[in-house]
């Protein structure tokens, strides 16, 4: 199985706080690299992240910074570069929602959630018989376009 991660998982596994949802993520985390799944995210969850991140870092003085927490993942997962043809794959994606009448976000944002699924079709086009799901914290727009769940359920 494939799991791309999204920038909701990715920011409670960058959490510096010991949280219990943040400890069941990793956990969860160690588990399905454990079980031989591969894990990936993309570099514009780690964008999104990284700036709340650097954000919440300058304003307050965490002893574990969630920037060196996020810098630790790159141990465990993979960050796939957005390609050229992730982005006509999300214009597609992003004019068959408005033709159907689901504005997936107002028309002038870039809309990541879109580019994402455009790289899990990627994901399953170059992985053939491979199972490639998108963990995340948030269905509402993932599952319209492609396989997604709660982290929790995979």
């Amino acid at each position: 199985m494939i799991i791309l991660i999204d920038s909701g998982v990715l920011g409670i596994l960058s959490n510096p706080n010991e949280s219990a949802i943040n400890i069941k993520c990793e956990e969860w985390l160690y588990n399905k690299i454990v079980k031989g799944c591969t894990i990936l995210s993309s570099q514009i969850c780690k964008y999104e992240v990284k700036k709340s991140l650097l954000l919440v870092q300058e304003k307050t003085s965490f002893t574990v910074s969630g920037t060196q927490k996020l810098t630790e993942l790159e141990n465990l997962i993979d960050f796939i570069d957005v390609k050229a043809s992730d982005i006509e794959i999300a214009c597609q994606l992003w004019v068959q929602s408005i033709v159907k009448g689901i504005q997936v976000a107002p028309s002038m944002d870039i809309n990541f959630d879109i580019i994402i699924c455009a790289q899990f079709r990627r994901l399953e086009l170059e992985n053939p018989g491979r199972e490639v799901v998108i963990a995340t914290t948030n269905l509402r727009h993932l599952q319209r376009f492609a396989k997604a769940d709660l982290w929790e359920n995979l």
